[in-house]
């Protein structure tokens, strides 16, 4: 009988636990715990609401506004889900980046966005400010979920601060003011997404959340393909925060593998290839290193994997160009190199012990290193040196160790002054992150605002300040400058195509600028010489321009024949023949016998030409005329 009077006891004493201990928090508790949401979603939409009014920039044009497939809407989608994703806007499949690029999600939403709003920046903007904020709120409860922090006041917890200087860093402005780097925010979203449900699944024992990472992680490689290093972060993150089976931890990398290995296949079968079609560009803008030594080309990776991590740091100063030449060719010799080689080498050894050990800090800055490695020109050329935007997503490692080395380890010291130290730290990096991005974020406004804003820091890029002459030139069509304004938007112009092609003298885009200009400027002047004179220089570097053929047409039905002969003739002969690029010699002296057909000197220059290229018929054809009519003596 003593028996069920014990469990009777037992019952009871439980019964006043629970009403001592309430399992449902006060609303007190409740409010207090919605704080750090609240806080990180409105940082976060309060930086990047005044996007709202922003005009569609850069790259936007390739992925919205002149995207054939985003602007049929919802017709639109199958061909973006099918189709190498700038084909859309170049018509057809034109592989100018290696690798190619197999960025579907993104160009969806804008699709669905154009079905519903038609072309609308306000939405577009509004859009990536909202999807940022949840972003930042997710990124926050997944370190919260991962990392279990102690018993600390919210406000000085890693997962909280970590989360804050993510969202604050002005690093990010380029991927949240551009609507394009929609991409690049889907892929964070859907792969944190991963991440917090596989913990979920490992925590709760349902698959249902299993499969929602599944899921995610899909959709993330779907909106860029950087997410395909989460199928390293996600393992070694149940490594580091779990106690779980590497069983378990093989079965999480087998699934993210197979998810992977589809994904890739389709790729494959939409583009054709994996990493490269086999064929090597041509091109600077796209190749950066064509014309570097294999030593030169990673003394200069290295360099700019260094400036990368003072860019976390100090954020100073900020631009989205870092084409040619603005990152300078690099050697082993240069101390810059040799001490970010150093750098990166600590890190990869500290981050592995630290890992190994289960520390924090060693996680942060292996998620870093991880993330990068997609985007660092080591595993394959992305077509640039660097970009802000590359580190949207590395960016967040480097944020889990600052927020380390502030929230623990200062404390940890024991120190009167250490606690003090710590927030005086915080203060100055959530201050200093914020009034940079509130200060970067409206150089976004519209492309004029974004390319003086870029010249004044890439000053080196020949693209840079051949973009500010295409905002200028922009600004000059529209037809709404008094004439001084126009003067005035002219010269400025002129000054900026000319810096372009002084960096890179063959640029496509610099030249084309220098030969729009130019066209402006003799619509003021009225000055056949001087326009004459900027489009020799022009048909010298690039006689290919399309607008210097286009525009030959309107001069030659209404312009003074002589002067037109002699400057055929000259670029023909003397800048293309002379310095062996014959079949363009043959075009622009063509134009001079159009004019001239008895003139001695352009028969014999074609005679010439046709010799070089080996066409002896034609060769002897205006030879002969050349001797005909030839002048005596």
């Amino acid at each position: 009988m003593a028996q069920p009077k014990k469990k009777k006891a037992n019952k009871s004493v439980t019964t006043s636990l629970i009403k001592k201990n309430p399992t449902k928090p006060s609303t007190s508790d409740k409010l207090t715990n919605q704080f750090p949401w609240i806080i990180i979603f409105i940082a976060a939409f309060a930086l990047y609401f005044q996007t709202v009014s922003y005009e569609y920039v850069l790259d936007d044009q390739i992925v919205l506004t002149d995207n054939q497939f985003t602007n049929k809407g919802f017709e639109g989608i199958l061909d973006i889900l099918t189709t190498e994703s700038f084909a859309g806007y170049f018509g057809e499949q034109k592989d100018i980046l290696p690798g190619a690029r197999y960025r579907p999600l993104s160009l969806v939403t804008f699709a669905i966005e154009v079905a519903i709003a038609g072309q609308n920046s306000a939405l577009s903007h509004f859009i990536n400010t909202l999807l940022y904020a949840l972003l930042g709120v997710l990124i926050f409860y997944t370190l919260k979920l991962v990392m279990i922090p102690l018993n600390k006041k919210w406000y000085f917890t890693i997962p909280f601060i970590a989360t804050l200087l993510y969202i604050i860093h002005p690093l990010h402005t380029e991927v949240v003011a551009n609507v394009k780097g929609r991409d690049e925010i889907l892929a964070m979203l859907f792969a944190i997404t991963a991440l917090m449900t596989i913990f979920k699944s490992l925590d709760s024992k349902k698959t249902l959340w299993l499969s929602i990472g599944a899921l995610s992680f899909f959709l993330g490689l779907l909106a860029k393909e950087n997410t395909i290093t989460f199928l390293a972060i996600i393992p070694i993150t149940l490594f580091v925060f779990r106690e779980t089976s590497y069983k378990t931890i093989l079965s999480s990398f087998a699934l993210l593998f197979a998810i992977t290995c589809a994904y890739l296949i389709m790729r494959y079968n939409i583009i054709g290839y994996l990493l490269g079609n086999g064929e090597a560009s041509n091109d600077i803008m796209n190749n950066p290193f064509i014309e570097m030594s294999i030593g030169d080309k990673y003394a200069t990776i290295m360099y700019t994997l260094g400036h990368y991590l003072r860019l976390h740091i100090i954020p100073h100063p900020l631009t989205h160009d870092y084409y040619p030449f603005q990152i300078p060719t690099m050697n082993w010799l240069k101390p810059a190199t040799i001490l970010s080689t150093l750098l990166y080498l600590a890190l990869i050894i500290s981050s592995l012990i630290g890992v190994i050990n289960k520390k924090i800090w060693g996680y942060g800055i292996l998620f870093y290193l991880l993330a990068l490695s997609i985007v660092s020109n080591l595993v394959f050329n992305v077509g640039t040196t660097m970009n802000e935007r590359f580190v949207f997503m590395p960016s967040l490692g480097i944020c889990i160790a600052i927020a380390y080395l502030l929230v623990s380890y200062l404390p940890s010291l024991k120190q009167s002054w250490a606690n003090y130290l710590s927030y005086f730290l915080v203060l100055v990096f959530v201050v200093g992150f914020t009034f940079k991005s509130l200060s970067r974020i409206p150089v976004w406004r519209n492309p004029e605002t974004l390319n003086a804003a870029a010249v004044k820091v890439s000053t080196n890029s020949a693209r840079a300040n051949s973009f500010m002459a295409t905002a200028l030139y922009d600004k000059i069509q529209k037809g709404e400058l008094s004439k001084a304004e126009k003067e005035k938007a002219i010269t400025e112009a002129d000054y900026y195509a000319d810096r372009s092609i002084s960096i890179f003298p063959e640029y496509t885009n610099g030249n084309l600028m220098k030969a729009g200009i130019s066209a402006e400027k003799y619509k003021l002047s009225n000055n056949l010489d001087v326009l004459l004179q900027d489009f020799k220089m022009v048909a010298s570097r690039r006689p290919d321009i399309k607008f210097l053929h286009e525009y030959f047409e309107y001069l030659n039905r209404n312009h003074d024949a002589n002067k037109l002969f002699n400057f055929y003739y000259d670029v023909g002969y003397n800048d293309l023949y002379k310095t062996g690029k014959y079949q363009w010699a043959l075009t622009y002296l063509n134009y001079a016998y159009q004019i001239n057909q008895n003139n001695y000197k352009v028969n014999l220059a074609l005679s010439q030409t046709y010799t070089a290229l080996g066409n002896p018929n034609k060769a002897s054809e205006f030879g002969y005329n050349a001797q005909r009519l030839r002048p005596n003596g």
